[in-house]
């Protein structure tokens, strides 16, 4: 059977409710149901300084599964995590729904990743499995696994493990966990190379301090004595670099190098594959134990910031050749965001960004203003819901992994059962259209609806059926409103006429239905229709950075919006004239900063107003090997 490619990106991406989904209190799972997480799991994560189950702040109490959604801000489609320390990884979709899960005869999860037809599990300093979708193991490395796993253009598998050994260069009289980056045959999980981060860094001076300085502070902790080994290094993170990277004209990192991240060094680095050498490194005196640097297609490299002595977390996001770091994400108030230990980051292909706020079992994504457009608790609670199951690290899958979607259905039945079982009414509709397409050996004899028996389950699917009809006559067919409305707009958005969106009783469904034909046609004179002001300038400032029409930005009153109209365009165009239009000083600085970049033009820094930003605007410019301006 051919299972396509789409069936994810139409599942879970097509157009969707514009207002936030609250699902407060949903899926909260009980202490019985969580029973014992076992001591074996405690005392394996316990040996890499983590716990499975985190305390609730008074503040978090109630918050459960996804809270809030905003499907048309949002990068929609499946997450993909595990418990820390349970035995199960989770293919959840944006309302929270569990779609599938993989469970493995190991506990002490840390990690899972998607890798080829497969799911690669981290097992904290126990061992590293390739499980399939029906949970049937392919192959397990025993060894001290921890933290990460990448997987290189070649499909080698790299991943981190611990050994104790003595290196007095670093500290002296007692062992050190050093940290290897191991290179994995895919076939039977094989090691065939191992890089010892002890070895590179007694190479580099730099480096060899701050681990140096690292044992001292160590030393100094209450304990120490009784330590047989010491954590010095604590390497978190590895990320292959799939091509070379150039800035400015010259080559900063080659494809095939790694990167990778030392919490206690709070340091981010990239190491040549070839002649095992750390070639860069940065983060003492800004980056506070960070985790999971990647780099970006822009060149620059993202990392979570933890701020373990700041006492709050942030995003950011650093330019490497100039070591100087740009968009930054901090919450408001600083502190409600903090995770001390663990966390991570990932850029979404939109521009959004997803991140897991570990210590409190939290994940949310934001946009690149910072908003949050999807939020997601651990329902997975215990002690009367004041204790919390915590998350190392989340992962929402990517088109190029979407079609993992299409292995968790073995047969209409079971995709019949779970698309009955999604509580929102147009998720549902959705899923069996889906179960239609993927099972197309019904479409011949009628409806995948005919796989059941059962007669609710028929119903259920012969009414989604009917609204996944593009006939705007059939929607009145429908007795429930809401339905009714899906249906039309639905349909008027496939035939691209407003017309169909005046059937529509409700302003609030009226004034989405009519956006998504503008949106798809990037016609302004549609947004004219919608009645409701602010539908209406989210109509105007889509169609115009989706255009690059400046012109469109000033029928905008608001000014988040004419900061974001202008902004973007400018910034797509080098157009620095539509950075002065910009009312927020600050992004207005920003967005002279960046077009002077991209354009390699000093004079634009001139009129940045903040004295840092402008001077930093110079700095960069001026360091250029190709800047020949009398002013550097």
């Amino acid at each position: 059977m051919n299972l396509k490619l789409a069936i994810a990106s139409i599942l879970f991406i097509s157009s969707i409710f514009f207002f936030f989904t609250l699902q407060r209190g949903r899926g909260v799972v009980g202490e019985d149901a969580l029973a014992d997480a076992g001591n074996a799991q405690v005392d394996s994560l316990m040996s890499l300084g983590y716990v499975a189950v985190v305390d609730v702040a008074e503040e978090d109490r109630g918050k459960s599964n996804v809270t809030g959604y905003n499907p048309l801000m949002s990068f929609s489609n499946l997450n993909l995590y595990c418990d820390q320390g349970g035995d199960t990884a989770y293919l959840m979709d944006m309302q929270g729904n569990i779609v599938h899960s993989i469970t493995v005869d190991y506990d002490g999860c840390e990690l899972v990743e998607p890798y080829n037809d497969s799911i690669l599990f981290v097992m904290g300093d126990k061992a590293l499995i390739d499980a399939c979708y029906d949970s049937s193991v392919r192959w397990v490395t025993e060894n001290r696994f921890h933290h990460d796993v990448a997987v290189s253009e070649t499909g080698l598998i790299y991943s981190l493990i611990r050994e104790d050994s003595y290196h007095p260069e670093i500290i002296s009289g007692k062992k050190m966990q050093d940290d290897l980056l191991v290179v994995i045959d895919p076939a039977d999980g094989t090691i065939l190379r191992r890089i010892s981060f002890a070895q590179m860094i007694m190479g580099d001076d730099e480096l060899l301090a701050l681990a140096r300085k690292s044992a001292d502070e160590k030393s100094e902790e209450e304990g120490f004595e009784g330590l047989e080994v010491v954590d010095v290094l604590h390497t978190n993170s590895l990320e292959v670099i799939g091509s070379d990277i150039y800035s400015g004209g010259e080559r900063l990192f080659k494809r095939g190098d790694v990167l990778f991240c030392i919490r206690e060094l709070d340091s981010i680095g990239v190491l040549d594959m070839d002649s095992e050498m750390i070639v860069w490194h940065w983060g003492p005196g800004v980056l506070e134990g960070p985790h999971q640097p990647s780099l970006l297609e822009n060149g620059n490299i993202l990392v979570f910031d933890n701020g373990d002595e700041r006492g709050y977390s942030r995003l950011l996001e650093m330019d490497p050749l100039t070591e100087e770091a740009g968009w930054e994400y901090v919450a408001d108030p600083p502190e409600t965001f903090f995770s001390d230990i663990r966390g991570g980051a990932q850029r979404l292909p939109n521009g959004n960004t997803l991140v897991t706020e570990s210590e409190k079992g939290h994940v949310f994504e934001i946009d690149e203003e910072g908003e949050v457009v999807w939020d997601f608790w651990n329902p997975k609670l215990k002690d009367q819901n004041t204790r919390r199951n915590s998350i190392y690290r989340m992962s929402r899958l990517t088109s190029t992994e979407a079609d993992v979607t299409s292995r968790v259905w073995g047969s209409p039945y079971e995709a019949l059962s779970f698309c009955a079982r999604i509580a929102q009414e147009k998720w549902r509709v959705e899923c069996f259209g889906n179960a239609q397409v993927i099972f197309s050996e019904f479409s011949a004899a009628g409806s995948v609806c005919d796989a059941t028996s059962n007669s609710t389950l028929a119903d259920i699917c012969n009414r989604a059926m009917l609204i996944a009809r593009t006939d705007p006559l059939l929607c009145y067919e429908l007795d429930e409103r809401v339905e009714r409305a899906e249906c039309l707009a639905k349909d008027a958005v496939i035939l691209e006429d407003p017309t169909v969106c005046y059937e529509i009783s409700r302003e609030e469904e009226r004034g989405l239905c009519l956006y998504r034909i503008a949106a798809k046609t990037a016609d302004p004179s549609q947004c004219g229709l919608i009645g409701q002001k602010e539908r209406r300038d989210d109509c105007l400032r889509t169609i115009a950075t989706s255009t690059l029409n400046a012109s469109l930005c000033i029928g905008l009153d608001g000014v988040r919006d004419l900061d974001t109209c202008y902004g973007t365009i400018a910034v797509e165009l080098n157009e620095s004239r539509s950075c002065a239009r910009i009312p927020t000083e600050f992004k207005r600085d920003r967005c002279y900063k960046e077009v002077a970049k991209n354009l390699n033009d000093l004079a634009i820094c001139s009129a940045i107003v903040s004295d840092s930003v402008r001077e930093s605007c110079q700095s960069i410019i001026c360091k250029r090997d190709d800047n020949t301006s009398p002013e550097c």
